[in-house]
């Protein structure tokens, strides 16, 4: 009986063996291809960029994402392997002052044209999947909000989308 016992336990381990065997040698055969794609540098050009602009600190959508202060998608621009994105500020009057955080200091985004109330911003990111954060100066008068202006700073985050680029 121990004999029996010592041979389906010498089974099972040559079973479990194989299974860690073939399970290391699936991770070691795709490993590579999906770090290429992760450190792939797109090729230049201009792409959408799908984005979420999320209050600060949190995963809720800021009142700016809802409400129709910014257009969607972005544009991504490569160049060289560097990356710039613009994004369209609707109700640009109100905003005043669009700022990313670049290297640890707010930044004034660089302003690529104006249209009517429209304004398109452009501003580098270090990666097309970055979460970066963006200050905010907005400033509605006092006519469009029942005869108080309203006039406050903001910290927001845009979250870049770069899943089907």
């Amino acid at each position: 009986m121990n004999m029996i016992m010592n041979r389906m336990e010498k089974l099972s381990l040559k079973k479990v063996m194989l299974t860690v065997l073939m399970a290391a040698l699936v991770f070691v055969v795709l490993a590579p291809f999906s770090a290429n794609k992760a450190n792939a540098a797109l090729p230049n050009g201009t792409y959408q960029l799908p984005y979420t602009v999320y209050k600060d600190g949190t995963t809720q959508p800021s009142y700016m994402d809802t409400n129709g202060y910014v257009k969607k998608p972005a544009t991504l621009i490569v160049t060289n392997g560097q990356y710039k994105v613009r994004v369209a500020i609707t109700k640009s009057a109100w905003v005043t002052e669009f700022k990313t955080q670049q290297s640890g200091q707010y930044v004034n985004a660089t302003v690529v044209s104006t249209s009517g109330d429209t304004r398109i911003v452009e501003f580098p990111v270090t990666s097309p999947s970055q979460k970066l954060n963006v200050k905010l100066h907005v400033s509605v008068p006092a006519e469009y909000t029942g005869g108080i202006p309203y006039d406050h700073e903001y910290v927001v985050q845009f979250q870049f989308d770069d899943s089907d680029i």
